[in-house]
């Protein structure tokens, strides 16, 4: 071969080598994109897992947060409490536990008619009324009405229609039953004595008062119709507002009577002047009285239009709370006032001071509630923020979860498409495992 030859067949293995070279060069690498799958795999891998322990330990906070509700009965030695907002978050469902109960609150019936009934406790949860495993009860505590029962001191006995109920087992125990026929015809308007031993209530012929074993102890005297039940005075002593009074320049008497006495005795004279209606002409004619747990004020209502609060012992008008002048009357509602102290508390949706409304106890925005009653209608212990914590955590959390769940997925969906893109530029062959899985 000569030498011309050489050269040219040198030149032409060159430029082969050179195009077989840059052919090499160019074509894809398959171990590189392996690997670089692999690390895809692993990085798509690592941010759900990241996501879901984000996820579950938000959602593990929220539970455990929602769950920590302070125990009904405070520890021993601590100061009771009660709760400044009560919430139904988790625990609507939930039963309350046979025994003692702090309060009862008369909710909005599923089915749209007539009232459910809903158990408060101190440390802010609505709950549903007990279960009783063996019950002699027939009566549906989901139908007490509106307002709900009278709730004793002790917690326990509650005042229904059909008796005294017994919330620790579920007994009822029925007044004086002749052939079938009750003999007693327990009133809407009831309270108890301060030891939850008897509990007195308005009737046909006057106020009765019956024992905690549903026994009549004191039956109505001549001439009782007149007479409005109010509260107690002390454990066996009755207190009562007779609406028309022999007194000149007075409006009603306040009157007492013990178990076992006779008759009624006046303890004191309301005058004319101190229920004379400021913005009318003429003057309060009670149709409810309320006494404070103690006996030492009167809630004077007349037809839930006009209120006032007066003295026990003096019969002169003293200022509700938040009020400047015990002149000022305010309006009432149509559930029995709930005490703090001597000062009266409108319990319709909550608790709140009838002369500027600031709330005592409020209930959150999903609980419809109406007419509350506490044991006893006294709110007794200091302010707590009862489950207040658990509705803000809730509040900021629930957006701050939808937050995160929609951005991992719109991140996923970002990469995921992206990297498919990408891989489909240099074949099937070469998309990711998990990408070759998904799509």
């Amino acid at each position: 071969m000569t030498q011309p030859t050489d050269e040219l067949g040198r030149l032409l293995t060159d430029a082969a080598d050179d195009i077989v070279r840059r052919r090499q060069e160019s074509a894809p690498r398959t171990p590189l994109l392996w690997r670089r799958g692999r690390r895809a795999t692993w990085l798509v891998r690592g941010a759900a897992a990241g996501l879901a322990v984000a996820l579950v330990l938000l959602g593990g906070t929220l539970l455990a947060v929602v769950r920590a509700t302070p125990a009904t009965v405070p520890a021993d030695g601590s100061a009771a409490t009660y709760p400044q907002l009560v919430s139904d978050l988790f625990t609507r469902d939930d039963a309350a536990a046979p025994g003692p109960v702090f309060g009862l609150v008369a909710l909005p019936s599923v089915e749209g008619t007539g009232s459910d009934l809903g158990v408060l406790d101190r440390g802010g949860a609505l709950t549903a009324p007990p279960r009783w495993s063996a019950s002699t009860a027939t009566v549906d505590l989901h139908s007490l009405g509106n307002p709900v029962g009278a709730l004793a001191p002790d917690g326990v006995h509650l005042l229904v229609r059909d008796g005294i109920l017994d919330l620790t087992d579920g007994s009822l125990a029925r007044p004086l039953m002749v052939e079938g026929v009750s003999q007693v015809a327990i009133g809407s308007r009831a309270v108890w004595s301060p030891s939850s031993e008897y509990v007195a209530f308005g009737g046909i012929d006057g106020p009765t008062v019956i024992d905690r074993r549903a026994d009549v102890v004191l039956a109505p005297a001549g001439g009782d119709t007149g007479v409005l039940v109010a509260g107690w005075r002390d454990d066996t002593t009755l207190l009562g507002l007779r609406t028309t009074s022999g007194t000149a320049g007075s409006a009603f008497d306040i009157v007492t009577r013990r178990v076992g006495d006779p008759g009624w005795r006046t303890l004191s004279t309301v005058g004319t002047d101190a229920v004379a209606v400021r913005d009318a002409t003429g003057q309060v004619t009670p149709s409810a009285v309320f006494a404070s747990p103690d006996g030492s004020r009167l809630l004077i209502v007349d037809s839930g239009v006009h209120s006032m609060l007066v003295d026990t012992l003096t019969g002169q008008r003293v200022a509700f709370a938040g009020a400047t002048l015990a002149a000022v009357d305010v309006a009432w509602d149509g559930c029995d006032p709930v005490w703090l102290g001597d000062q009266p508390l409108r319990a319709s949706g909550g608790l709140h001071r009838p002369a500027d409304g600031r709330a005592v106890l409020a209930f959150s925005d999903r609980v419809e509630a109406r007419c509350v009653s506490l044991a006893g209608n006294e709110l007794t212990g200091t302010p707590a923020p009862g489950r207040a914590a658990v509705e803000q955590v809730w509040r900021v959390a629930l957006p701050v979860f939808w937050v995160l769940l929609v951005a991992g997925a719109l991140w996923v969906t970002a990469w995921s498409v992206t990297a498919l893109r990408r891989s489909r530029r240099h074949g099937e062959d070469f998309l990711p495992i998990v990408l070759g899985r998904l799509f």
